[in-house]
């Protein structure tokens, strides 16, 4: 036990000296409208000007991230160096959750394969830890989720129960449920959706052992996910209402700035979308396109996929791809908008953000992006072959938060890659570790016993 925890923590740090030292030698920091947006709240949230400057179409997970980063430095690299730690920790975590499914690895050659991967994403999605947006922290939270997926479903489905795992059983979901409602609802309503499908998983497990008369683990088990499950219903209902009364008491208030509730994309809300939905069905008929698009297989498409933005550029359309480490698209340091949607410009004035500037002027040559490109598209098809065509059963496990992700952007209509790139890291570890065996040399039998027995 004291050596796996050497390693871990021995693996953790080494991961995130690498991704300091990329981010730091290659990063170049920029804010995007939607970025601007995240500060304007963030300052708002400072100095309790919520009415006028918050923008309640956003959640206030991010903006108190953004808070606590300003409290350490009047620059956004305090941002992108938390970004980084928390992908970094997040990372980690889930790798040594999945460590326990592949089991012909030996260690050192899970902490080879783990590091490739780390390495691939930082340089081929980095930039996201280096924009003043959520992707990254998204990406950390979904990681995280799969981790305690796929560690319940070894306590709760292949019965190794130990007493951190009932604690995890009963307070993890509930956790993440406000922390995920915090930075945008959707994760909220996955996790909880995730949680009532692992109680279906263990009822049915209960009555299958009941007919076998194998009924030892099942009532204990049962106990902690009824308790979790209560927990985890209690946090979103309080959680969504307290946000509910907090959000109205300044959306009411006489200095509230209406532009501040208008996405400019999404209008008031969901309502909307429905509302378009309802005059042009043809809309829905975008939804695989959309899902194609989010994974960066066809040209990424726009809002209800109706446009197609910039489909000869040389990366993707909103430079997600590299974002950061094409530094020769975009200028050293930051600059202040001209006019940023709902965002009162002159209120964001003041902060010398302009300070802002790459570290360093080294540059990658943009045709970096075709060999990372080409190399994510050997993974993701590899990953899409094994989830549909051959139904591998680790792959499903593991591909379960993904597939429900991304259908939900899909069926949305958001078909930006900016959205979908949360998912990626996933993908790309479940399938470097399924090629591993491969490229390592090591016997294919056994690595799924467990779930094909």
């Amino acid at each position: 036990m004291l050596k796996n925890a050497k390693i871990l923590g021995l693996h953790f740090l080494a991961l995130l000296f690498l991704g300091f030292s990329i981010t730091s030698l290659l990063g170049n920091p920029r804010i995007s409208y939607d970025g601007w947006q995240y500060i304007s709240s963030a300052m708002a949230i400072r100095d309790g000007t919520l009415a006028e400057n918050f923008f309640w179409v956003r959640q206030p997970g991010y903006p108190f991230l953004i808070n606590l980063s300003f409290s350490l430095g009047n620059s956004i690299w305090p941002l992108i160096w938390m970004q980084v730690f928390i992908f970094t920790a997040s990372y980690t975590f889930f790798i040594w959750q999945a460590r326990k499914y592949f089991l012909t690895l030996t260690g050192v050659k899970f902490v080879v394969v783990t590091s490739i991967a780390y390495f691939f994403i930082v340089v081929f999605l980095g930039g996201y830890n280096l924009a003043v947006l959520p992707q990254s922290i998204t990406s950390s939270y979904l990681m995280i989720v799969v981790g305690v997926l796929l560690h319940f479903y070894r306590v709760f489905i292949l019965g190794e129960l130990s007493p951190f795992s009932r604690v995890i059983g009963l307070f993890a979901c509930p956790l993440l449920l406000i922390v995920g409602y915090s930075i945008a609802p959707i994760l909220s309503y996955l996790v909880l959706f995730l949680h009532l499908v692992f109680v279906l998983f263990v009822i049915t497990k209960f009555f299958r052992e009941k007919r076998t008369r194998k009924i030892r683990q099942v009532p204990l088990l049962s106990k902690y996910v009824a308790i979790g499950l209560i927990l985890s219903l209690l946090s979103f209902v309080l959680f969504s209402l307290f946000w509910s009364i907090f959000s109205h008491q300044y959306i009411n208030s006489p200095g509230f700035n209406i532009n501040q509730l208008k996405d400019p994309f999404w209008g008031i809300g969901l309502n909307d979308y429905f509302n378009n939905v309802k005059e042009d069905p043809q809309i829905l008929h975008f939804v695989p396109a959309s899902f194609l698009a989010l994974l960066m297989l066809i040209p990424n498409l726009g809002w209800n996929g109706l446009v197609i933005e910039k489909p000869l550029s040389f990366h993707s359309q909103n430079a997600d791809v590299g974002f950061g480490l094409f530094s020769t698209n975009y200028s050293n340091c930051t600059s202040f908008p001209g006019q940023v949607l709902a965002v009162d410009e002159k209120y964001i004035q003041g902060l010398g953000l302009q300070d802002s500037c790459s570290l360093a002027n080294l540059d990658l040559p943009q045709l970096t992006f075709f060999p990372l490109m080409l190399v994510w598209l050997v993974i993701c098809v590899y990953w899409l072959w094994n989830v549909i065509v051959l139904r591998k059963p680790i792959f499903i496990l593991f591909s379960t938060v993904p597939v429900i992700y991304l259908s939900s952007y899909a069926l949305l209509g958001a078909g930006i890659d900016r959205y979908g790139s949360s998912v990626y890291p996933i993908i790309i570890v479940i399938a470097l570790l399924d090629f591993s065996p491969r490229w390592l040399d090591l016997p294919r039998k056994g690595a799924h016993q467990r779930f094909n027995s």
